[in-house]
């Protein structure tokens, strides 16, 4: 059976992003430790960590204490006075305007918790995989994290993931900060939005690949030149896995991920020409299976493959030539 095999224009897309989403979210960790430091001046006292995401306030009495062993002016309940030190001014301190802040504060951190904890983490846990695109159809927040460079399978094996949807998300309004940044800072996100057919909780995958296709945010590549000899190509499969030659979170029906170097894949695309399981166009017909990991070190595809390098690629060429 031919399996059609999709990849994204840029494998690294999805890292990338998650790049740019953990930038953010330090920046916001950043700013709610200059909001705790503010605190700290009204508490008179180092303010908590607030490790919990539901840890209250400190209550009126502990607030009241720090201003009293400081030296202020008691004036009434939940407000203190006191004299500058280099001003003529009498500041006060209200525990109001204390607790609200505070209260903002613990809001803040338990959305941005939820984002990172809960949302970023699980993405984390996830591979890039075309696998959705072979259902009949595909939910509207799969398709976007397809589209996004995101694990869509995710969606349905991880608990923090499992009842997260951007249907009908339209624009950024507090609701969650996940949400907002994806609305806010991907443009597939927005694209996929505005498209009034989509707009559903399922969408049909032909429909779905061939907008995704025109917009240049998948890609489908030729068709496998051993699909018709299922066989020989699990046994290509199976002989780089053990080899090492393609990572293990690679899938037979998926774009491998290649792990050895460069060369050897030029060695490996040259061995199945030879032998005549490819054409002369032997190096285009590999990228059908096989993607390279951007951020493998990887030597000239000039230089040949030492030929120690070469076994294991001559053991899986035998394997194939005994079963072919």
């Amino acid at each position: 059976m031919s399996h059609r095999i999709f990849v994204l224009p840029s494998p690294n897309k999805g890292s990338e992003y998650l790049k740019a989403m953990k930038l953010d979210i330090d920046k916001h960790h950043k700013s709610h430790e200059s909001v705790r430091e503010w605190l700290s001046s009204l508490f008179l006292n180092t303010m908590p960590e607030y490790v919990g995401l539901k840890t209250p306030p400190p209550d009126l009495d502990e607030w009241s204490d720090n201003h009293y062993k400081a030296g202020w002016d008691f004036i009434e309940k939940g407000k203190f006075g006191l004299w500058g030190n280099d001003t003529a001014q009498y500041k006060f301190h209200n525990y109001s305007d204390f607790y609200k802040a505070s209260e903002s504060l613990l809001l803040k951190r338990a959305r941005l918790s939820k984002w990172e904890i809960l949302r970023f983490n699980s993405l984390k846990r996830g591979a890039w995989n075309s696998s959705k695109l072979s259902d009949e159809g595909v939910l509207y927040t799969e398709a976007l994290f397809i589209i996004l460079g995101f694990d869509p399978t995710i969606l349905n094996t991880h608990t923090f993931l499992m009842k997260f949807t951007m249907l009908e998300y339209d624009n950024p309004i507090g609701e969650e900060m996940f949400k907002d940044w994806l609305i806010e800072s991907t443009q597939e996100a927005k694209l996929l939005n505005k498209n009034p057919n989509f707009r559903k909780p399922l969408i049909p995958t032909d429909e779905f690949i061939k907008w995704a296709v025109k917009h240049e945010l998948i890609k489908e590549l030729d068709a496998r030149v051993l699909a018709n000899k299922p066989e020989l190509e699990k046994l290509l499969f199976t002989g780089l896995m053990s080899e090492e030659l393609i990572k293990q979170e690679s899938e037979i029906d998926s774009l491998w991920i290649w792990n050895g170097k460069k060369n050897q894949k030029s060695y490996l695309a040259r061995q199945l020409k030879r032998f005549i399981f490819f054409s002369d166009n032997c190096h285009k017909e590999l990228e059908a299976y096989i993607q390279n990991d951007g951020n493998q070190i990887q030597a000239d595809i000039s230089d040949p493959a030492p030929s120690v390098k070469r076994i294991p690629i001559d053991k899986i060429i035998k394997t194939l030539l005994n079963k072919g």
